[in-house]
């Protein structure tokens, strides 16, 4: 049985087209995105509290970023940098919180952009805050 140029071409598509397929889904699936990065975003902590590279940064809910890096810069600072879509840059004003996302330990940034008109200076850095663990929240009032 010989196989016709036809059908070597079809079954190359086909292949082709399936690794395409698995690397869009690939980058669907994770949150990625093959554009540019966004609004860099520099927070400064006392603890890193279990964030780590590729946690979500959240507005309202809503997931608009990606942390890029946490660094140890001394003992008591942690310089936390994470990209925001370019539609929630951030203000004079802007906060953000690091937060836990589920009981197993998985954390986010809860970023809040700000309400002012001027924007952060790219040499400023926000001061970041820490909201209390789930575990501590469901034990209740300790004695």
């Amino acid at each position: 049985m010989e196989l016709s140029y036809k059908q070597e071409v079809g079954v190359g598509i086909l292949v082709i087209a399936g690794v395409l397929l698995f690397g869009g889904m690939l980058f669907w699936l994770t949150g990625r995105n093959v554009g540019g990065e966004g609004v860099p975003v520099t927070m400064v902590l006392e603890t890193a509290a279990g964030l780590e590279k590729g946690d979500p940064v959240m507005v309202s809910g809503v997931k608009k970023g990606r942390v890029a890096s946490v660094v140890l810069d001394k003992p008591g600072r942690v310089v936390a940098v994470f990209n925001v879509d370019a539609d929630v840059p951030p203000r004079i004003d802007a906060s953000a919180t690091v937060t836990a996302l589920d009981f197993f330990g998985a954390k986010y940034v809860d970023y809040r952009p700000g309400q002012r008109s001027e924007p952060l200076p790219p040499d400023r850095e926000l001061i970041g805050g820490r909201a209390p663990e789930l575990a501590r929240v469901t034990a209740g009032p300790t004695r």
